[in-house]
């Protein structure tokens, strides 16, 4: 009986995943061309900014030099090079590909394909926990916040997925998968070392909470995530003779930690000077998403169980820290790794905060990808 009911899941999660997918398919092919007329081709709609350094690891492999000579808005001694970015996609990338001319497409392909996978996974989640409606799972990865990076040579489908099953594995005790899940998670995506803390904060909050703290969850969930990422940074040191290389490059751009409403302040500051375009949109989106990230937190601590608790704990570490790094960091990118984090939260009584979620993200779906394809946003 219990076979036949895990079977109905599968069928009814894959025939959902496959209507989206065919909306994904039309966004892809469809959406730069009907709405900016001077985008000829599916490589120069969904191929901008960072997806050079990732096409750059897929030819050439990890490297690093001094960025003197090579940039001149950097000062002489920092260092330049595509270290700062993880390996599993563009290395898929490679994997699969006949040419290097294969490249883009073949990119484009892995994008939808997680993207699709993700649906799946948050589809079949929503029906065995009981949400009525299930069926609109996808659309919150469909336009999520920053969802155009699912379509585009990015790795941030690919790292959604793996943090999804992370999480539903996690929900679910099923510590081999999750550590795995997390481990592929990092090699994915460098925003996903966070997962490592984020383990550690989350096993002795939940399990110590519940008298469940074993050395067993320890190894399963959190010893597999740290194997990962010593060997991207084994990679990175066999390649380039610096295991460190994410930080050097990374450290080119000065980030440092601010006070998350002052930088809010700077974005209202911001909203209210400029122009009425479609920029407007930019400071907006990350204002928008301080605000439901205040909101998600709040609700976590106040109903601390073990969904609200994870869910609370990545938005802190996939949102909220970035936007305290300030207004120089792109929060597109970050958002689009909390997509998972809405169903969560979901009960009846939040039913109607979930589903204006969802009206939001379908409000900034247009702008933000306009921005993207403007190349706005990097």
């Amino acid at each position: 009986m219990a076979l036949l009911k895990n079977y109905s899941i599968i069928r009814s999660s894959l025939l959902i995943s496959g209507c989206y997918a065919i909306i994904a398919l039309g966004i892809i092919y469809l959406f730069p061309n009907m709405f900016y007329m001077e985008i000829g081709n599916l490589e120069q709609a969904w191929s901008r900014w960072d997806s050079g350094l990732y096409l750059d690891i897929t030819k050439k492999g990890y490297e690093l030099f001094t960025c003197a000579g090579n940039d001149t808005k950097v000062q002489s001694l920092d260092i330049c090079g595509n270290c700062g970015w993880a390996p599993l996609y563009p290395y898929f990338i490679r994997w699969i590909s006949c040419s290097p001319k294969d490249y883009i497409p073949v990119g484009v392909f892995l994008s939808f394909l997680f993207t699709v996978g993700t649906i799946f996974s948050i589809t079949k989640y929503s029906i065995m926990q009981n949400i009525k409606y299930y069926w609109l799972a996808g659309s919150f990865i469909l336009f999520a916040m920053g969802s155009v990076y699912y379509y585009a040579v990015f790795p941030m489908s690919m790292a959604l997925f793996f943090i999804s099953n992370f999480v539903f594995a996690t929900l679910n005790n099923k510590y081999l998968h999750a550590g795995f899940a997390a481990g592929f998670a990092i090699l994915s995506h460098t925003s996903c070392m966070f997962l490592i803390p984020l383990i550690v904060i989350y096993i002795t909050i939940h399990h110590l909470r519940n008298k469940t703290f074993t050395m067993q969850k320890i190894h399963l969930e959190l010893l597999i995530p740290i194997i990962f990422q010593l060997l991207y940074w084994a990679i990175l040191h066999y390649q380039t003779g610096h295991w460190n290389g994410v930080f050097l490059t990374q450290a080119k751009y000065h980030h440092n930690l601010q006070s998350p409403f002052k930088i809010m302040y700077n974005y209202i500051v911001q909203i209210t000077s400029n122009k009425t375009d479609i920029k407007t949109y930019l400071p907006l989106h990350a204002l928008v998403g301080f605000v439901i990230s205040i909101l998600a937190i709040q609700y976590s601590i106040r109903k601390p169980s073990k969904e609200h608790i994870l869910a609370g704990l990545i938005v802190v570490f996939f949102f909220l820290l970035p936007f305290s790094i300030g207004p120089g960091l792109t929060l597109t990118r970050p958002f689009s790794l909390c997509a998972a984090v809405p169903f969560l939260y979901y009960s009846k009584s939040n039913r109607v905060y979930i589903l204006a979620y969802l009206a939001i993200c379908l409000l900034f779906f247009k702008p933000i990808a306009q921005l993207f394809f403007l190349s706005t946003i990097v």
